[in-house]
């Protein structure tokens, strides 16, 4: 599946993007990487701008900065992780309690790479495994970030791959999870 054109984004969806790459980064660099195997984290979505009015304790402990960014953009999003419990990611969702004052949730993962499209074999020189976040709104719109793993770590030259249903199955699954019916393909 190709990933989505940027130029296709609603102004929702740049700012799940955004919020899901800041999740990737922190998920999937450094050494707090996970490793292979490692088990899946949520993450709650909230509107930044609300979280003053609706968290005070938590805007407390945020920089000035990004809770400014939410009074500048309605659409901007702070990803807060949950915690995990599942190594499987989809096992992780269908256990999922989310607090309600949330604009979305996300799910983190290091899963196997999907078999090709077209029923053939995996090319034995892809990378077996993949990182993966998967975001989804409250008002349906999802979207994902993908880059090929080896040996337990982000491959530096891969290609980041983004588009609203690349790992359909837990798009689906977060989506249920959260209480939206999936979409139809």
């Amino acid at each position: 599946m190709n990933s989505d054109s940027p130029a296709d984004l609603t102004e929702r969806e740049a700012g799940l993007a955004a919020s899901l790459l800041e999740v990737f980064r922190f998920a999937f660099s450094g050494p707090q990487a996970p490793p292979a195997g490692a088990t899946a984290s949520r993450w709650m979505l909230l509107r930044t701008g609300m979280i003053a009015e609706d968290h005070p304790q938590l805007a407390e402990l945020m920089d000035p900065e990004d809770l400014a960014a939410g009074d500048d953009d309605p659409e901007h999003l702070t990803p807060i992780e949950m915690g995990a419990d599942q190594l499987d990611p989809v096992a992780e969702l269908q256990e999922a309690t989310w607090p309600e004052d949330l604009a979305g949730g996300a799910v983190h993962a290091v899963i196997d790479a999907a078999p090709r499209a077209d029923g053939d074999r995996r090319d034995d020189s892809a990378p077996a495994q993949t990182a993966v976040v998967v975001g989804a709104l409250l008002n349906g719109e999802t979207w994902c970030v993908v880059r090929a793993v080896e040996n337990g770590r982000v491959i530096a030259d891969s290609p980041t791959r983004m588009g609203r249903r690349l790992i359909p199955a837990l798009v689906d699954a977060l989506q249920a999870s959260l209480g939206l019916a999936p979409a139809q393909d």
